[in-house]
């Protein structure tokens, strides 16, 4: 039975690791306008690709669901619209379940039991609050959501939020389905060129590249943060970048040429290497060994970390660092700060969060670094 339980109304609650919004962030004013409109009190909504041949589970298939989620969970926030916040990343049963355990004991509930137990004793609470509230379900995998057990929230005055790349897993669940296309071209060049303030001559060249992009979030993301972190303009990047599309596709590459998100994730690779030789293409490896949702700091600067990467080259915790640099400024690896509690005088400054890394999974990497030779 559930022991007494306290609201601890009044008090803003946001629990769970979400990552941050990525640097150029914009807010998608032509293809993502209707979402916020959409997610009223009482109601579920799920942000599903809406990439031509998207969907499943391609990292390079990217298109900005979980960044169009954080923006709305922030806006419902910030505004008040909603005083309590669960981030859950939903690709297991025990990471939502210890969510659920984590926020029930955040608005000052005492349910005791196991987590099963005290999951079912909060979801009984957010049917039954007043107290306006977001679940947001992030990154839900089918095998998870259609377990029969799964914890779903509902209740009157909660909303619940939806990311997936498998949109059978929302099979039953009632939930208004919004597929989240590319960028349109006015919102990829205002990505662009946002992106690109330090040297304004960078821009030459943009408006061709955003058509080369074809809108896609991780391709624009990738191509700007090498353009910026180079002597390249837009119209350098492009030669590049079309040098390597004709490349891969005498390759043999099966249906066409390969998607915008391939071509510029080599070409970022290659930036990264240039950037800090030796160690960026052993570090991205091993970050496609982990979990690429949230990667704690810790884990990419313990020592075993640093003896692997920097192998080659044996290198210290300073070649380490120089190395998560080095990927970061190639847009393969995203700090990623949690957002907070607003503070009286506006938001507050994120706190350093875990990091998100652009990989491929474990096969694609053991052979990455020969699937497109240096040119």
């Amino acid at each position: 039975m559930a022991s007494a339980h306290s609201d601890n109304a009044g008090t803003p609650v946001w629990t769970g690791s979400a990552p941050g919004l990525a640097n150029g962030f914009i807010d998608r004013p032509e293809t993502g306008a209707a979402l916020e409109g959409s997610l009223v009190p009482g109601t579920a909504v799920a942000l599903v690709s809406g990439i031509p041949g998207g969907g499943g589970r391609d990292w390079r298939e990217s298109c900005g669901k979980t960044q169009l989620a954080v923006a709305l969970a922030q806006s419902l926030w910030q505004s008040g619209t909603v005083d309590l916040v669960i981030w859950l990343t939903a690709t297991t049963r025990a990471s939502v379940l210890s969510g659920y355990a984590t926020a029930a004991a955040a608005v000052g509930s005492q349910f005791t039991g196991n987590a099963d137990a005290v999951t079912a004793r909060f979801l009984g609470w957010l049917r039954e609050t007043d107290r306006p509230w977001l679940v947001v379900l992030d990154d839900l995998t089918a095998a998870v959501a259609l377990d029969d057990a799964f914890p779903w929230p509902s209740g009157p005055a909660g909303r619940v939020l939806v990311t997936t790349a498998e949109p059978g897993s929302l099979f039953g669940r009632g939930a208004h389905v919004v597929p989240v296309g590319p960028f349109s071209r006015r919102e990829s060049l205002t990505y662009l060129i946002g992106r690109l303030t330090a040297d304004l001559d960078q821009r030459q060249g943009a408006i061709d590249l955003v058509g080369d992009l074809d809108g896609e979030p991780l391709a624009l993301a990738q191509a700007s943060a090498v353009i910026a972190s180079s002597e390249l303009t837009c119209h350098d990047y492009r030669e590049h970048f079309a040098y390597r599309r004709d490349q891969a596709g005498g390759a043999g590459a099966a249906g066409g040429s390969p998607a915008a998100g391939a071509i510029t994730w080599s070409l970022s690779v290659d930036h990264a290497d240039l950037l800090s030789p030796g160690t960026a293409q052993s570090l991205l490896v091993l970050t496609a060994l982990l979990d690429g949702n949230a990667i704690p700091s810790a884990v990419l600067t313990a020592n075993a970390a640093r003896e692997y990467a920097t192998a080659a080259v044996g290198g210290s915790a300073a070649t380490l660092a120089n190395a998560m640099a080095s990927l970061e400024q190639a847009g393969l690896l995203f700090a990623s700060p949690e957002p907070g509690p607003p503070a009286p005088d506006g938001p507050r400054a994120p706190a350093p969060g875990p990091w998100k890394a652009a990989c491929p999974n474990r096969s694609y990497a053991a052979r990455f670094s020969g699937s497109f030779s240096a040119s």
